[in-house]
């Protein structure tokens, strides 16, 4: 009897076995499948072409067939290439299989509206646009050794996987739109990400390699993407995560000198760590991250065009704010004051001594203006206090390395003492500062 029982367990166990390998013989392919499934090789009068010095490059296809295998040869020649367009809109194509032979498929199934599986031969070095709009695609295996992927998969909306191999040089837009996109691959050889996953807003998290030094909206709208790790060699980042809406930490690298739109819209954005503090290139990269307590603005090289930046800009609807420090020599503007007026939880502000001193002369005006008279009195008492390059403004005083004295608004520059001032915290010649929503120190009635 037990060894009935015994007998029995282990068929029902081989047969849970063979169930697992069925199903999975149904599902989606992987990438490391090896060979090609066994499709009938399309007839050969079915296929238009053209033959060359270098080989066969096949420009279309009579043929109704759901299921194609591209011949190696024609005429005892080998087939080297698919022209663009040779199969573009091909509804009743559902799988398809690219022998090795074949090195370029650029724009060759775009549109293939039906197409659910494709083998990709490892001698194809260039698929730019090739299934581009397939929308029923969920299956893609081979391509290890592709260099040139622009668009290749861009609006395959069905895709659930996706790569990069350590072979690709060239990744624009690769994924773009490709809204169902869970989990992407990448390895060690690409530099550049350039629009390469762009809106795909299914996409959870990603590894990015060490190889990737510059991104250009690589990850842009991907409203779904919450994990990045990874990404410490690059040096470039402009509006790399742009609305990235769940992404709430991220870490840079050492080497940053481009900062250009890189976390614009990341409303859940909490923490960026290792800000640089200088960079060479410079464009609001904060805008709308509501969630970020502490950021540093870098300062900006002195041949790029500074008077572009405007800090309203940049730290619009942060309003969970609570440091800010400005190394950048911020040109003064008119609405300078009302620049900080939606960072509702801001409770210190860092500036350059060239800001401060240009801060401190709005703050002695009557109207949110810029101050037209002499300021040589302030510029005279901030240098006399320097010891480092940098002034610390808080809600409640402010610091001239380690001097405070307290906020005041409105006054008579003719009148105002600020060595006084400085020199004893007690000796007020203006009212306690009033936190409003205006940031130079008086509040919305005036004096």
């Amino acid at each position: 009897m037990k060894h009935r029982i015994r007998v029995f367990l282990a068929l029902c166990s081989l047969a849970f076995c063979l169930s697992l390998l069925a199903a999975c013989g149904d599902g989606e392919h992987s990438d490391t499948e090896l060979t090609a499934p066994d499709l009938p090789t399309g007839a050969i009068e079915h296929f238009i072409y053209e033959n060359s010095a270098d080989g066969i490059t096949i420009l279309g296809y009579s043929g109704l067939e759901q299921e194609i295998t591209i011949p190696d040869t024609i005429e005892n020649r080998p087939v080297i290439a698919i022209a663009p367009h040779a199969f573009r809109g091909f509804s009743y194509l559902k799988r398809i299989v690219i022998p090795d032979t074949v090195q370029t498929i650029d724009q060759a199934f775009a549109e293939c509206v039906d197409l659910s599986y494709v083998f990709i031969g490892n001698g194809v070095i260039s698929m730019n646009g090739a299934f581009r709009g397939c929308t029923a695609l969920t299956a893609v295996v081979g391509g290890n050794q592709a260099v040139y992927l622009d668009e290749a998969f861009a609006g395959c909306t069905a895709l659930v996987n996706g790569r990069l191999p350590a072979s690709a040089q060239s990744a624009v837009a690769t994924y773009a739109s490709c809204s169902s996109l869970q989990s992407v691959t990448l390895a060690e050889g690409i530099t550049i990400l350039d629009r390469t996953f762009e809106n795909c807003t299914d996409l959870r998290s990603v590894i990015i390699p060490d190889s990737v030094t510059t991104t250009i909206a690589a990850f842009d709208g991907c409203t779904a993407l919450s994990e990045v790790s990874g990404g410490l060699h690059i040096n470039a980042f402009t509006d790399t995560f742009r609305n990235c809406l769940q992404l709430r930490r991220f870490t840079l690298g050492p080497d940053v000198t481009c900062l250009e739109g890189a976390f614009v819209g990341c409303t859940s954005l909490e923490t960026v760590e290792n800000l640089p503090t200088a960079v060479q290139y410079y464009k609001p990269s904060f805008t709308g991250c509501r969630s970020l307590r502490v950021l540093t603005i870098p300062a900006i090289a002195e041949d790029h065009d500074s008077q572009a930046y405007g800090i309203a800009e940049d730290i619009g609807q942060c309003e969970s704010l609570e440091s800010l420090t400005v190394l950048a020599d911020i040109p003064m503007q008119t609405d300078f004051c009302q620049s900080f007026a939606g960072c509702f939880s801001l409770t210190e502000l860092t500036l350059t001594e060239k800001t401060f001193a240009q801060f401190l002369r709005v703050a002695y005006t009557f109207a949110d203006t810029v101050y037209e008279g002499d300021d040589a009195t302030i510029t005279k008492t901030v240098a006399q206090y320097r010891k480092a390059s940098a002034v610390r403004v808080t809600d409640k005083y402010g610091i001239v390395n380690g001097i405070s004295y307290t906020h005041i608004y409105g006054g008579d520059l003719q009148v105002f003492d600020p060595d006084a001032l400085l020199a004893n915290t007690k000796v007020l010649g203006f009212s306690d500062f009033q936190k409003t929503t205006y940031w130079c120190g008086y509040p919305d009635g005036g004096n």
